[in-house]
């Protein structure tokens, strides 16, 4: 299935113009923004479930409060532009009547659960959420008994669907700790996760140039799609801008194609299939890191500025039968060596 589920509170970065330093639990939202961005990329639709509540003044509504500010507060056109970018990506998940009464037994049923929990689950639980940042007035509401317990019957709530709707779930950071805490999913699998040879690929590749240079002159901050992303963006708007046109690009299309016979394969409880998929990644990224790391410091012109490489990474990829279509990855490693620190970039 080529669709991923996303939670409301995951969606609050699209009503935040900016993100800086001043914003509440910056880094929760920093990485809440990142996970919209890269999933744009790589899924045709990001779905969530709606809340009651549409009122703007409760960040926890997410996309209701999107179009709110669009319709309502929209003086610069800010919320606006990124409305209209996104109403056709990020959509509510459609329920027959059939799911939406099982969707009601299942509230019910998870809140008398979650209201026989003792204090010592209930001590955990609170031990994750109260490792929130401590200036955000919507996270300083959940540190109060009933509504940790509303925290933990939401991450239920959203495990539950998305594993019966066989969709992957990107649950806000906290509930994604909630999750891992208890196990409330029999496996954590989505795709982003396919980026992590290449992650670790590069981040070999950094660590040889900065022992080479004695000091750590490289170092990666944010995901390599991520910086791929925001590489040609200078706000938030431009940011979503560019990740529809890359999601829009016809190897894109591809590489989303094939991770989604793949998501059919390891739904279908086909770990194999996963492991063939890892390791069809692992030999491309090593394949175009073997090129560089077989040269010489020297050769590589190692300064100030990114590494210097004349290298052709136009080359052919092998795809084999049910395969990955990696051009697409073969592009995102290509700039993590060329590009990934131009000081260029925004």
């Amino acid at each position: 299935m080529n669709t991923v589920m996303i939670d409301n509170w995951s969606l609050t970065p699209l009503y935040y113009k900016t993100l800086n330093a001043s914003t509440p639990t910056n880094n929760y939202l920093k990485v809440c923004w990142q996970n919209i961005l890269m999933a744009i990329v790589l899924w045709d639709e990001l779905n969530f479930i709606p809340n009651k509540s549409t009122k703007s003044t409760n960040p926890s509504v997410g996309f209701a409060t999107l179009k709110e500010k669009a319709l309502y507060e929209d003086t610069e056109g800010v919320f606006g532009e990124r409305y209209s970018l996104v109403k056709s990506i990020i959509r509510e998940i459609s329920f027959d009547a059939a799911s939406s009464e099982f969707l009601s037994s299942v509230k019910v049923g998870l809140s008398e659960m979650i209201g026989s929990l003792g204090q010592e689950e209930l001590r955990q639980i609170y031990a994750i959420i109260q490792r929130a940042p401590h200036d955000s007035e919507y996270l300083s509401r959940i540190r109060s008994q009933p509504s940790r317990r509303g925290t933990f019957l939401r991450t239920f709530l959203y495990s539950t669907i998305s594993s019966i709707q066989g969709m992957s779930y990107l649950p806000h950071p906290i509930r994604a700790d909630l999750i891992k805490q208890h196990n409330l999913l029999d496996r954590l699998y989505n795709r982003m996760l396919l980026l992590n040879p290449v992650e670790t690929e590069l981040k070999q590749y950094y660590e040889h140039i900065n022992k080479s240079l004695g000091k750590t002159a490289f170092v990666c901050k944010y995901p390599l799609l991520y910086d791929f992303i925001k590489s040609n963006a200078a706000d938030m708007n431009e940011e979503l801008v560019v990740a529809i046109d890359i999601r829009n690009e016809p190897d894109v299309k591809s590489f989303r194609k094939s991770l989604s016979l793949l998501d059919v394969k390891v739904n279908a409880g086909n770990v194999e299939a996963l492991r063939l998929a890892l390791k069809q990644i692992e030999d491309l990224a090593k394949q175009i890191m073997s090129k560089h790391n077989s040269e010489s410091v020297g050769e590589l012109q190692i300064g100030l500025i990114p590494p210097t490489v004349n290298v052709n990474f136009s080359m052919p990829i092998k795809k084999r039968n049910n395969s990955l279509n990696l051009t697409f990855m073969s592009r995102l490693i290509d700039f993590g060596i060329h590009e990934r620190f131009s000081r260029n970039r925004h």
